[in-house]
């Protein structure tokens, strides 16, 4: 099923995202600045939304692709990087994820990247996504995610449409969001059968005077050579 009808609602009335998150600005860093010629660094976000992460990668010399349901989210990151004469190297798409291979044709990438789309859906969805997303990996390429975790503020509210995934929660920051899913150590192996798990942290956020929690898995996994487990 898809939902970029509500992501589009969303986008329209939101102003959403204008810098990238912490955790990915670190990976990035780690992996790919001493590369001599970053332009040859191809890289592939899921759900870009209006482009806080494009915009940062683009910036860094790298070139990027991104993918979002949402035609508003899409004109809002291109505006963006066009104002900055970020452009180059850019490709952005509208589109659902869902089709994520068609939609980026026969491109390969270094590294795809997902900060908080995969957990708008279902387990079953984001493990069929995700080997999609294998597919389209360079041989050693990166995996990186950034996904709510068991035991997040959230949990629990709404209407628990598969286990552990839940629509029309009304509380905290995700109350906006048209599903949640918070993964546990099962749902994250199963995400990332077929890839090195590289590094799996847990990130704490704390709100309303520590009495509420975020909790986000910040996932790092290798395509194996030879497609080896």
């Amino acid at each position: 099923m898809s939902w970029s009808h509500r992501w589009e609602e969303i986008f329209s009335e939101n102003e959403w995202g204008r810098y990238p998150a912490e955790s990915l600005v670190r990976f990035v860093a780690r992996n790919y600045y001493k590369v001599q010629s970053r332009e040859s660094i191809r890289i592939l976000e899921l759900g870009c939304g209006p482009g806080a992460n494009i915009w940062y990668m683009a910036r860094e010399g790298f070139s990027v692709t991104g993918i979002d349901g949402s035609a508003t989210a899409i004109r809002q990151a291109r505006d963006r990087l066009d104002n900055e004469g970020l452009s180059d190297h850019t490709k952005l798409l509208v589109g659902d994820i869902l089709d994520v291979r068609a939609l980026v044709g026969g491109d390969t990438f270094d590294a795809v990247i997902d900060v908080n789309c995969l957990q708008c859906m279902p387990l079953r969805t984001t493990v069929g996504i995700v080997a999609d997303c294998r597919e389209l990996l360079k041989d050693g390429g990166q995996f990186f995610s950034v996904m709510m975790a068991t035991g997040s503020w959230g949990e629990g509210f709404g209407e628990e449409i598969a286990p552990g995934t839940f629509k029309g929660i009304s509380v905290g920051p995700n109350n906006d969001s048209v599903l949640n899913h918070f993964a546990n150590d099962a749902d994250c192996a199963e995400i990332f059968a077929g890839f090195s798990m590289r590094s799996k942290e847990y990130q704490v956020r704390s709100f309303e005077e520590g009495t509420k929690e975020l909790k986000h898995w910040v996932i790092q996994a290798q395509k194996n050579e030879h497609g080896l487990s």
